[in-house]
Order: C-alpha cells, then sequence, then structure tokens
C-alpha cells in the first residue's frame, strides 16, 4: 500500500501529539477510533492509576502549500463531520497542517465563529504567516484579532490532557485556560 502526502502529514502530526503527552506523564494511555473520513479521529485518553476518561475529537486539514498563506476549504460534509465529532467527544480540535511549517489549533468553536454561517454552506480559513511571526486566520467573513502562536502544537493539547487526568482542573476551565485565544476575535 502506497502512503501519501496526507498520511504521512497526518501520521506525523498525531505522532508528535502522543510523543509529547508521553514525555510530559508515561502512565497516560490512549486509543484511537477512526470515525468518519480519513480527517477525522477520535482519541480517548485515560490514566493507568486514575478514573475517568478524555474523549477528544481531531479533524486534520492539510494544505501542500509551502509558503504563506495556506488556504483550507470546509464543505458542509466536513462541518457536519466536526459538528458529529462536538456531540461524542469532551473537546474537539481543528489541526491544520501547514504542510511542513507546522500546525495552526482551532477549536470547534472557533471554526464556526470563523466560517460565519449556521447553515453549513461551504466556507474557507486562510492561514497565513510572515518570517518568524505567528499564525494569522482569516475566516470566510470574519478575522481573527488575535494571533495563534506557531508552537501552540502539540504542548497546549498535551497540557490539556495532562492536566485534566491528573484532576487539577475541569474540562471547561482548561479548554479556558491554555486556548484563551480561540474565543476572541473581531
Amino acid at each position: 500500500m502506497a502512503l501519501s502526502h496526507e498520511d504521512l502529514l497526518h501520521g506525523a502530526t498525531i505522532t508528535n501529539l502522543l510523543r509529547e503527552i508521553a514525555k510530559l506523564d508515561e502512565d497516560i494511555v490512549y486509543k484511537i477510533k477512526f470515525d468518519g473520513t480519513k480527517a477525522a479521529y477520535q482519541i480517548i485518553f485515560s490514566h493507568e492509576t486514575r478514573k475517568g476518561l478524555l474523549k477528544i475529537g481531531f479533524f486534520l486539514k492539510h494544505s501542500r502549500k509551502r509558503i504563506s498563506p495556506w488556504r483550507y476549504t470546509f464543505t458542509n460534509d466536513h462541518q457536519e463531520e466536526i459538528e458529529t465529532l462536538d456531540k461524542e467527544n469532551d473537546y474537539v480540535f481543528v489541526l491544520l497542517i501547514t504542510d511542513q511549517e507546522g500546525v495552526a489549533v482551532l477549536n470547534s468553536q472557533l471554526l464556526k465563529s470563523l466560517l460565519d454561517n449556521n447553515s453549513y454552506e461551504t466556507g474557507s480559513i486562510s492561514i497565513s504567516r510572515k518570517h518568524g511571526e505567528n499564525y494569522r486566520v482569516n475566516g470566510s467573513k470574519v478575522r481573527l484579532n488575535k494571533a495563534l502562536p506557531k508552537n501552540n502544537f502539540p504542548s497546549s493539547i498535551a497540557d490539556v490532557v495532562i492536566a485534566y487526568l491528573k484532576r487539577k482542573q475541569s474540562k471547561r476551565k482548561l479548554l479556558l485556560k491554555y486556548f484563551k485565544y480561540l474565543v476572541e476575535r473581531d
């Protein structure tokens, strides 16, 4: 079986996330479920010595363009798939892979606001980055007021998993703590 460019980028992204979590706590175990298309994943995290599960849905999109700006289209089917992930998980993150440049992290609520529609019309997101700067994100009709940190992935998601499984904070407080920028926009 030949591996596509998409397979390689998705595999590297998920592997980097799991490696970061293992580096922070080797007792965290996970199970990966493949839901829907090749873009949707569910990872169920648990701790070997503590009770509780954390379900996180991931929707990955990639751009093969080598330099900024990178553009991503979200069809009606993509948005419905993300909505399904939202219903089945504690968190949902949309990971926008900018070829080999990095990964921009959005949550599902921010994605909806950037696409600025409730009718599931096809929408798009553009990510740009100048040398040495963070990601700038523009949606179909909305511009994000704050830059997304370029080095936010995978550490911010790993921090959420670790903190929740160690019972330091609730799921809602964790999302607000680690992803404050995800709710700020023009």
